[in-house]
């Protein structure tokens, strides 16, 4: 269910809209290149990056957004307890997965949780060119991805998902109803036992 919980918390004005990041505040997630972003955001439009800081993360994006005069385009919050994430998640207008890339086997194919958590919750989700994010979108239609990881490329996406309220609607649509069917955990663990069963027939 939709929910106003970030702009309520932010003070933000009712016509902003949210690109939200969920998740650790570290090092290797590439959150610099959010705040770049940030430059390039049209006026209504804000990223909220939402998450438990790691060791000096924070306090080394914080210094970046002063140094780049964005404090009216980026917030950063801390973790809510995770029984009420979902419907944190659900006030943000699209979720991000902007993950640095280096072409590791392991990045390639990595699933972040956010991932699924922006679906649940009815998210169209930006993401970095993963293969397995991009499968994820691609089959379901809940999303795009960046055409590159240049801060201005990745701010000009922001607002050109933000713009689109009927693409927006359309996918949030499809967002909720493959967490539905498809994207949970009914349907995922009957997999799992099936892995299982194979397993202890061999």
């Amino acid at each position: 269910m939709k929910t106003n919980k970030l702009r309520q918390h932010l003070n933000l004005p009712k016509n902003s809209r949210i690109a939200l990041y969920q998740g650790n505040i570290q090092p290797d997630r590439g959150l610099e290149r959010l705040v770049r972003a940030a430059a390039y955001l049209e006026p209504e439009n804000v990223i909220v990056i939402m998450g438990q800081n790691i060791g000096t993360t924070r306090m080394e994006l914080a210094q970046l957004i002063t140094l780049q005069q964005v404090h009216e385009h980026i917030k950063i919050i801390p973790p809510v307890p995770y029984k009420d994430l979902l419907s944190w998640t659900a006030s943000a207008d699209i979720g991000l997965t902007i993950i640095p890339l280096d072409y590791t086997r392991n990045m390639r194919t990595c699933l972040p949780n956010k991932l699924f958590e922006y679906i649940q919750a009815g998210l169209p989700v930006l993401s970095s060119p993963l293969e397995a994010v991009r499968e994820i979108l691609t089959t379901y239609d809940v999303g795009n991805i960046v055409r590159s990881m240049d801060p201005a490329d990745v701010g000009m996406a922001i607002n050109t998902m933000l713009s689109q309220p009927d693409e927006l609607a359309r996918m949030r649509a499809n967002a909720l109803q493959a967490a539905q069917q498809d994207l949970c955990w009914e349907k995922e663990s009957q997999k799992l036992l099936r892995l299982y069963q194979q397993f202890l027939a061999n």
